[in-house]
């Protein structure tokens, strides 16, 4: 009888095991399907995961083209800068270009860009800068969501 309940408790321990390996097993092909683009949809269809929020980017379209030096005490600058909307949605950006010289802002240019998700937006405006010695930043700035990008450039002495 000792014989019998040892190799019950034998194969109940190897069932057990084996049980345990396959739920390991489940478990991490389980996890391994929702890493793909599939397995994702599938846990937002179930209300298990939320999309990604995205992102949206500025950046200066050519930055080494801006000068460090303005040559003349009224120099034209082509500020071109590139709007990203790398979000899931469609959506409205507000811009600006600002002139900034001794803590004193002057707004030159305002506009919109309407993007689709995915969408994105080269605007190119000229902005004639005056100024004799010192420094001027031009920042380029988004309002919703707050993000800027600017340039720094030397004024003509």
């Amino acid at each position: 009888m000792r014989d019998v309940l040892a190799v019950a408790q034998q194969w109940l321990h190897l069932a057990r095991s084996r049980a345990l390996i396959a739920l390991i097993g489940g478990v991490v092909v389980l996890a391994s399907i929702f890493q793909t683009t599939v397995g994702r949809a599938m846990l937002r269809t179930a209300g298990l995961s939320q999309g990604s929020p995205g992102y949206t980017s500025l950046s200066f379209l050519e930055p080494k083209s801006l000068p460090e030096q303005l040559e003349s005490e009224s120099s034209t600058v082509e500020a071109s800068f590139v709007i990203l909307n790398a979000t899931n949605t469609k959506r409205d950006y507000t811009w600006s270009i600002v002139l900034i010289r001794q803590g004193q802002a002057n707004h030159v240019y305002t506009g919109s860009a309407d993007l689709t998700s995915g969408g994105k937006a080269e605007i190119t405006r000229s902005v004639t800068i005056r100024c004799t010695g010192g420094q001027i930043r031009m920042v380029v700035s988004l309002e919703q969501p707050a993000e800027s990008i600017s340039a720094l450039m030397a004024c003509h002495s």
